[in-house]
């Protein structure tokens, strides 16, 4: 879960006492900008030792009091219904959005949109090139200089998916899964930035792209091992972003956390160590995996 700091409105006093109550039954506080500055500057409070509950654990508990609790309760704003059945009463009368049905519209929707070109075998993004069998067709009738749309996925560099000409969506992927695959957008470009410092103004390879996020992963385990007052905070702030869910400024336990049970297998997906990751459809020939393909050549059989 993403958080950030927001003004509540002044002529809602009761909206902080509401998010107050329900943050207690989870042991959590709320507290004003200004008083979690003075609680994150002082030495004496140590948020990772006092935390009670996991991130993972706090999501479950706010998905099952949102379900059972905030949206199955009669509100008396609402004549005394639940704000579900107000909603399925506006699904009917008014036509209301209604549920998602495919995952992958939902996933879309947190999507990255960019603007890319097709560029030898496929669309480069932050050193790593995606390819599919459809993207050689696009760049002939086409050219190298049309512009696609790319949505990029912000927790997972793995794939892409590029719109091509009859609003249908191509999922490419790229042949360093080891290096993208469950990789935030963010940790890309720290790791395609620091690449690009080790080789001063070369060209970025996917030896420098490993190279680079070794060093990241070594400095993230050298500041959990030291802790964060020897580190200012910009320093801080920069490294609680690289961190998978923000485990280094977000307050959780050390102790292993029992893994949430997964929704039924999504076709077209598979998971993996507890995470969706898209099935992989296709092998990529071993001479675009060793780089001995001739330039311009075309790519057979991917599909």
């Amino acid at each position: 879960m993403l958080y950030e700091i927001i003004n509540l409105p002044s002529y809602m006093p009761w909206l902080k006492g509401g998010i107050e109550r329900w943050n207690r039954t989870a042991k959590w506080a709320v507290l004003t900008y200004a008083e979690g500055i003075a609680s994150f500057k002082n030495p004496d409070y140590d948020g990772r030792r006092l935390a009670r509950m996991s991130v993972a654990e706090f999501k479950a508990e706010f998905v099952k009091w949102l379900v059972e609790e905030n949206l199955g309760e009669p509100r008396g704003a609402l004549n005394g219904l639940t704000a579900n059945q107000v909603w399925l009463d506006g699904i009917a009368l008014h036509g209301a959005p209604r549920a998602v049905t495919d995952p992958a519209l939902l996933r879309r929707s947190t999507c990255i949109p960019m603007m890319r070109t097709i560029q030898g075998y496929g669309i480069r993004v932050l050193g790593y090139e995606f390819w599919s069998s459809e993207l050689q067709g696009l760049r002939e009738r086409l050219g190298h200089a049309h512009k696609y749309e790319v949505l990029i996925d912000p927790y997972n560099l793995g794939y892409i998916e590029v719109l091509d000409p009859h609003g249908d969506w191509i999922v490419c992927f790229n042949k360093r899964q080891d290096l993208s695959a469950g990789v935030t957008l963010y940790q890309s470009e720290m790791h395609f930035r620091h690449a690009g410092d080790l080789k001063r103004g070369e060209a970025v390879t996917y030896d420098d792209l490993e190279r680079a996020k070794q060093h990241c992963e070594q400095d993230r385990d050298r500041v959990q091992a030291v802790g964060r007052k020897m580190l200012t905070r910009g320093v801080q702030n920069v490294l609680g972003r690289y961190l998978d869910i923000g485990a280094f400024m977000t307050p959780v336990n050390l102790a292993p956390v029992a893994p949430i049970a997964l929704p039924a297998q999504i076709p077209g997906w598979m998971v993996d160590n507890g995470v969706y990751r898209p099935v992989i459809p296709c092998q990529v020939p071993q001479n675009v995996v060793n780089g001995s393909a001739p330039p311009g050549a075309i790519l057979q059989d991917l599909a």
